[in-house]
């Protein structure tokens, strides 16, 4: 039994010993937002057909896409900024109420090819939208902005949230008698801008060019950063009179 509370009494000593060592921290989030122009912009577009013949929607569908293709080339558009994001061939069906219920009914064949282009040369991004839909797009989707400056921006962005957890972390040091030892943790949350139109306006056959404006793009950084902190070192210093020396903290 005394052997039991003996080895119990040194776990606690030892657990106590270990709390005692380990080191105040303080944690602390630093910020910075960048703004950029956009110097770039995708817009996202599909041509769908539909046929109850299989052959004659696909075949449709082939030579939407080839005007779309030339078009696009004859705006400035290479054929290394269009991907093909996705292509899709199916069969489609329609409910049919018949007496009290209802029952799937064949529909035909739909055939959908989506695209992505990538406009380089914003001054032309109104005219491209409109080509397209006069070339025979039958879905225009998003248009988004972004930037080629987006590392450098973020990376702007990394200093400027160092600096400001820095600074605040300053401020507590100095006004709570303690010093920043190092710092043992970062962590960071970013945010590439990009605005976005969520749907492109559709153009007319006799409209001139889609009036589109990218904005101003944001990027923002989030840091989190904990700190090692000890108080500072106490001294004694003699004072006049009857007391004894009065112990303060120095770097007062």
């Amino acid at each position: 039994m005394f052997n039991k509370l003996l080895v119990a009494a040194i776990m606690l000593a030892t657990s106590n010993q270990i709390m005692a060592d380990e080191p105040a921290s303080m944690s602390l989030t630093g910020t910075a937002t960048v703004t950029a122009a956009p110097d770039i912009a995708y817009i996202s577009a599909a041509v769908v057909t539909k046929n109850d013949d299989a052959q004659a929607a696909l075949e449709a569908n082939s030579t939407l896409m080839t005007a779309v293709y030339k078009t696009l080339d004859g705006v400035g558009i290479t054929l290394k900024e269009i991907k093909t994001s996705n292509f899709s061939f199916n069969r489609t069906y329609r409910r049919v109420k018949t007496g009290d219920n209802y029952k799937n009914v064949f529909d035909g064949y739909q055939v959908s090819n989506n695209i992505r282009i990538e406009v380089c040369d914003l001054s032309i991004l109104g005219k491209v939208m409109t080509a397209m839909v006069q070339a025979g797009v039958t879905d225009m989707g998003q248009v988004s902005f972004g930037s080629t400056e987006a590392t450098a921006k973020l990376d702007e962005a990394r200093k400027l949230a160092m600096q400001d957890a820095l600074k605040k972390a300053k401020i507590y040091s100095e006004n709570g008698d303690f010093k920043l030892v190092r710092i043992t943790n970062l962590t960071e949350q970013q945010s590439r801008g990009r605005e976005i139109y969520s749907r492109a306006m559709a153009a007319s056959a006799d409209s001139s060019a889609v009036p589109v404006s990218g904005g101003a793009l944001s990027f923002s950084m989030t840091i989190h950063v904990s700190w090692e902190i000890e108080p500072l070192a106490w001294r004694a210093l003699p004072i006049k009179g009857p007391a004894k020396n009065r112990a303060i903290r120095s770097g007062q």
